[in-house]
């Protein structure tokens, strides 16, 4: 084995064009053939990955700039695993009060070769250190439970060697200085608007350079782009509550830094103000509406997110860990009606733009090294894939290329572009005609329609909370916002229980959550339907008690 690795790794392949590859391949020969302590076992499997990222920040609020901050900075990953593919020393929590992350750290920003090596060595030697724990504590808790059942721990994946065209590749390096005209006048949008009491335009551009490398001779190098905008924004409405609301706007290409998006955030603002006058609620049950955002956070939250992160980790205290993982309920309703029949969904990590919109989830090669596949995820209701990575399940022995992760966050199975299309569409005035057909069907006079979900966070609540919705009147068309409310008894049945979709499309990015409640996030998009009808859904008052408002108005909109 020895013999073999000098071999595969023996080239000066990085040597001219990329130092820290270079660097990366070198330590990895001497760590494969050299990483031994006496009486124990050797590694079987080594994967290094560093990642460079220029990130430029700048924070705003109310046409001010507050913050900017330019930097470089540089990670490195190792994973280091004893045993064989079918059982290693992997995916095994001994104590969940302890955050579970990779061996990590951020290292010297030079190219310097000496340097990066000492950096792996030593991130290596740590590694090499947990592995052994990890699978001693591993092979006791399955003898103790005596587990039987056993898919492996890794999969057998051909070697794949890609290394991006940085000549064919967008990446806009202007000045961190050149966003603020933009973002003083985005945050100033929401100085006309007093019934807003805060707001903050948080916007980041982070390009990215990935490299990675294993010892099955697998390497990958890749550049992208992500610019996000987050306006987090706090409302006291007419009753006293305080509804906290969060919007993202994710981009690959600056050039959508743009009137349009500014027109968006005006709309944004305008939506929050007239939620100001908004009054509490006891109970509904009826149909409702789940339009803009909220259509593309209904679908995450209860689909995309409970066929994803699978297969679970292994923990001494299983009992426990639905407490501290977003555990996928879907996976085993594998070929089973899991949403209306008229409802199909898709994955493509290959498609970069929808209708002229930029797609961020998109990807040539997965985080471990597989060149990923376009996935049938539902068709006609019917669940019939979900993704799967380099941990084998009882679905699977092979990856579908869809694991990813950070420098902090151990590589999992995620979305990338999913595409939900439907079979059942009206344009929105047939569409909203149907919701007041249910309504009146179910003799009530007002139907729910939300625009925005609450802030994804991890607890046991199926859906979060509406953070902007409102009754409409079908007979006058007034709408009644409504103060902090929750739903009450949704399940997954409420994808079975959509009826019509609207015929526009939309297109949603954002960051998709880890399972655990302290991970990290990856670039995701989804592209649905703009509006969702769900036959029936109850939704009840909040527990959140209402605040004394302030006695004066806020400086800004004096006149």
């Amino acid at each position: 084995m020895k013999f073999l690795f000098l071999l595969i790794f023996s080239s000066n392949l990085f040597s001219a064009e990329d130092v820290v590859l270079k660097a990366m391949n070198d330590e990895l020969v001497r760590t494969v053939n050299n990483l031994e302590i006496s009486n124990f076992p050797k590694p079987y499997f080594i994967a290094y990955q560093i990642t460079d990222s220029s990130v430029c920040s700048i924070s705003a609020s109310f046409g001010d700039i507050k913050e900017i901050d330019d930097r470089f900075i540089r990670y490195a990953k190792v994973d280091v695993r004893i045993g064989n593919n079918l059982f290693d020393s992997s995916n095994f929590i001994e104590d969940l009060n302890n955050r579970y992350e990779p061996s990590y750290s951020n290292i010297a920003v030079e190219d310097n070769y000496d340097l990066i090596r000492q950096s792996l060595w030593s991130l290596s030697d740590t590694a090499y250190k947990n592995a052994l724990d990890s699978y001693s504590r591993k092979e006791a808790y399955r003898k103790k439970k005596d587990i039987k059942e056993n898919y492996g721990d890794l999969t057998v994946e051909k070697s794949e060697h890609y290394i991006m065209d940085e000549s064919n590749t967008k990446v806009n390096m202007a000045k961190c200085d050149s966003y603020k005209l933009f973002l003083s006048s985005a945050s100033g949008i929401f100085k006309k608007y007093p019934f807003i009491k805060s707001s903050d335009i948080y916007f980041t551009r982070d390009i990215s350079t990935d490299r990675f490398i294993n010892s099955e001779n697998t390497y990958y190098k890749k550049i992208s782009t992500l610019i996000r905008m987050n306006i987090n924004t706090v409302v006291q409405d007419s009753e006293g509550y305080e509804k906290n609301s969060s919007k993202n706007f994710i981009f690959v290409d600056d050039r959508e830094m743009n009137i349009n998006l500014l027109d968006s955030i005006e709309d944004y603002a305008k939506e929050l103000s007239l939620s100001y006058n908004s009054k509490p609620l006891d109970y509904y049950i009826g149909p409702a509406v789940f339009e803009d955002d909220a259509a593309a956070e209904f679908f995450n939250t209860l689909f995309i997110r409970n066929i994803s992160f699978y297969p679970l980790p292994e923990t001494e205290n299983e009992n426990w860990l639905k407490y501290y993982y977003d555990i996928p309920v879907l996976v085993d309703r594998k070929d089973r009606k899991v949403a209306a029949g008229f409802i199909d969904i898709t994955d493509d990590p290959f498609i970069r733009e929808y209708n002229g919109k930029s797609l961020v989830g998109g990807y040539d090669i997965d985080d471990e090294g597989v060149v990923p596949s376009k996935l049938v995820l539902v068709k006609n209701g019917i669940l019939n894939d979900i993704y799967s990575s380099r941990r084998p399940s009882k679905f699977y022995k092979n990856s579908n290329g869809h694991s990813r992760g950070t420098y902090g966050m151990f590589n999992n199975t995620f979305p990338s572009n999913v595409f939900i299309k439907s079979g059942k569409t009206l344009d929105y005035k047939k569409f909203m005609k149907e919701a007041m057909g249910i309504a009146k069907d179910q003799k009530i006079d007002k139907i729910l329609v939300i625009k925005k979900l609450s802030s994804y966070s991890f607890s046991d609540e199926s859906l979060p909370p509406p953070s902007i919705a409102y009754l409409l009147d079908i007979k006058t068309g007034k709408k009644e916002y409504l103060s902090p409310s929750k739903f009450d008894g949704i399940s997954l049945r409420a994808l079975r229980d959509i009826t019509y979709t609207e015929d526009k499309e939309m297109v949603y990015n954002f960051l998709e959550r880890g399972p655990f409640y302290y991970n990290d996030a990856v670039p995701a998009s989804i592209v649905c339907p703009r509006s969702v009808l769900v036959s029936e859904v109850e939704l009840i008052k909040s527990d959140v008690k209402p605040e004394k408002k302030p006695y004066i108005s806020r400086p800004y909109f004096e006149r």
